[in-house]
């Protein structure tokens, strides 16, 4: 009876210890899941956190970015604008010089410190300047340009040269022909100051084919008393014959300095539209 009961005792420890086991293995495994569970939740919350905190990384670098942008182009659009108004300081300075030498009193005056000054101040790519400089004769770069007073102090002799072969050839004539000439500018040439009022209300863009030489000097001689070179140019470019040759001279010199009066004004315009657009650009900042 002892051994039976200790065997049943020894059956019965051992089936608990079983029991025991696999309960252990049953809780253990049971742990891994919920742990593994856990494991896999907390990830996933790491994972959404951390994509939520790089997509608002992401949106406030966008913003910082847009902002960053916003005061670079600001501040490029001041940078350009105080550019140009330096630009158009020294474009005015360089334009007044030019139109200044076209007023002086020597008889030639050299304007290429001037030129160079403008295409120095008007800096690259400035299209507009290009083209004013282009139009300006080369003669005035490389002789210079005879200034308004001179030009009006000589027109008397030039006049007084194309009224004497008014009836002459470009090519020449006899000297009967000469003398003819020479004696109806004495007498028939009357040297009024004035125009028909119609002419004057309403200037001629091209003067009338009917004019002879008498009264193409005529208006020419009245248009310079007003100071309208421009009118007085073609009048002259008109004459025909020995009187074009005797004016030619003039008329290139007048025009040489016209050309360069209009480059100019068209240069001191130029950066007075330049240094109004960047008034306005730095109001707007």
């Amino acid at each position: 009876y002892e051994d039976q009961r200790a065997a049943n005792e020894k059956l019965l420890r051992d089936s608990l210890n079983k029991q025991l086991k696999a309960h252990e293995e049953i809780e253990s495994r049971r742990l891994l899941e919920k742990e593994k569970e856990a494991t896999i939740k907390l990830d996933k919350l790491v994972s959404e956190k951390v994509a939520f905190e790089k997509r608002l990384f992401a949106q406030q670098l966008k913003e910082m970015s847009v902002k960053l942008k916003l005061v670079e182009d600001k501040l490029n659009a001041r940078l350009k604008a105080e550019s140009e108004t330096r630009r158009s300081q020294a474009l005015w300075a360089a334009g007044s010089a030019l139109l200044a030498a076209t007023k002086r009193g020597e008889n030639v005056v050299k304007v290429d410190k001037e030129l160079d000054a403008i295409e120095k101040a008007s800096g690259d790519g400035d299209k507009l300047v290009t083209t004013v400089l282009k139009a300006i004769p080369n003669s005035v770069r490389e002789t210079g340009l005879v200034p308004e007073s001179v030009l009006r102090a000589r027109y008397s002799e030039m006049e007084n040269v194309a009224l004497k072969v008014a009836l002459v050839e470009r090519e020449g004539g006899p000297l009967p022909v000469y003398f003819l000439s020479w004696l109806m500018s004495m007498f028939l040439f009357m040297k009024i100051s004035g125009i028909p009022q119609d002419e004057y209300d309403n200037p001629q863009k091209e003067p009338s084919e009917d004019l002879d030489t008498y009264d193409l000097l005529q208006r020419a001689r009245f248009w310079m008393g007003q100071g309208n070179l421009a009118a007085a140019i073609r009048y002259v470019s008109l004459l025909q014959g020995a009187s074009l040759g005797a004016a030619m001279t003039w008329r290139d010199a007048a025009l040489a300095h016209l050309e360069t009066k209009q480059a100019a004004e068209a240069v001191l315009a130029h950066a007075t539209a330049l240094g109004l657009q960047s008034a306005v650009t730095q109001i707007g900042d």
